[in-house]
């Protein structure tokens, strides 16, 4: 990846999308996290439709997309936005690639992080500036926090970018 081309990385979610901007390997433009349709009916053309803002703004070179597995009322859902997504992509000329879990996992293990939040905060350590992001270590019996998404796309950013170092 050359050092002036755009990634976006995104973390589809049944009701959010969290999102990253790279600048070649390692500049952060933007990050955060889009919700969208509460409707099941609507939710990939509207978590679409959130996506071509920022397709609009930063004009990627590549999307990058985590593919999940889910229980089976989200996996439809996440699939069509992710389907969505991609034909977009394709319409404007956009790489789109996918990075599994395993993948990431599989990066993060070398630096001994296996856990959620042990990779979020290996993420805030390389990236300061997502730092004041970082949620607390979450209990068994809290849900996850908001702004994870942005760390899950982050991850599979990194993931991505190392994948294609190598080759």
């Amino acid at each position: 990846m050359l050092p002036h081309e755009r990634l976006l990385a995104l973390e589809v979610r049944p009701q959010r999308i969290g999102f990253i901007v790279f600048q070649g390997t390692t500049r952060l433009l933007d990050w955060g996290v889009r919700t969208y349709g509460k409707r099941k009916s609507d939710a990939p053309s509207v978590g679409c439709a959130r996506v071509a803002t920022l397709l609009d703004l930063y004009s990627p070179a590549v999307m990058v997309i985590r593919r999940r597995r889910t229980s089976k009322t989200p996996r439809r859902l996440i699939n069509a936005t992710v389907a969505r997504l991609a034909a977009e992509a394709r319409r404007r000329s956009i790489s789109c690639r996918f990075v599994t879990v395993k993948e990431v996992r599989h990066f993060f293990a070398r630096y001994d992080r296996t856990t959620k939040h042990a990779i979020a905060s290996r993420l805030a350590e390389w990236f300061p500036d997502l730092a004041w992001k970082l949620p607390r270590k979450r209990r068994a019996w809290e849900s996850e926090r908001y702004n994870m998404a942005v760390f899950d796309a982050a991850a599979t950013a990194v993931a991505y970018l190392c994948k294609i170092k190598h080759q």
